[in-house]
């Protein structure tokens, strides 16, 4: 069931599969699927109605826990948005979702998916790479 955001756009609250996790996301993003989580989230992959591609949706939580992370949480959305668009090494940040301000305050960005992970890219000879 559909409602209003922050920002007046329909979103929806969805489990993904694979996890416990709720997303909160635009109605534009469906099929939500679990990819992994780390220390500043987690992260589902989604289909985008408006554009026809696969993305990546990147839930960020409890953002301002921590000042110095809020910030370095700030500083990659702003490079993401600004250097990101076509260049083929930089993911480009295509969407942001917030949630209303209540006692955990989170962060949705949406970028292109990329299948694999960073870590393996970087370091190949890594057992968890296989």
């Amino acid at each position: 069931m559909a409602s209003t955001g922050t920002d007046g756009r329909k979103v929806y609250t969805v489990v993904p599969q694979g996890t416990k996790t709720p997303f909160t996301v635009d109605v534009r993003y469906t099929n939500l699927k679990y990819l992994g989580g780390g220390a500043y989230g987690s992260v589902c992959s989604a289909d985008d109605s408006l554009t026809g591609k696969k993305v990546a949706i990147k839930k960020i939580t409890d953002v301002f826990r921590d000042l110095f992370d809020a910030k370095r949480i700030l500083r990659e959305l702003i490079i993401m948005r600004h250097l990101g668009r076509g260049h083929e090494n930089l993911l480009w940040l295509s969407d942001v979702m917030v949630s209303p301000p209540n006692k955990s305050f989170k962060v949705s960005a949406t970028t292109e998916y990329h299948q694999g992970r960073l870590q393996c890219t970087v370091r190949p000879w890594r057992r968890r790479c296989d």
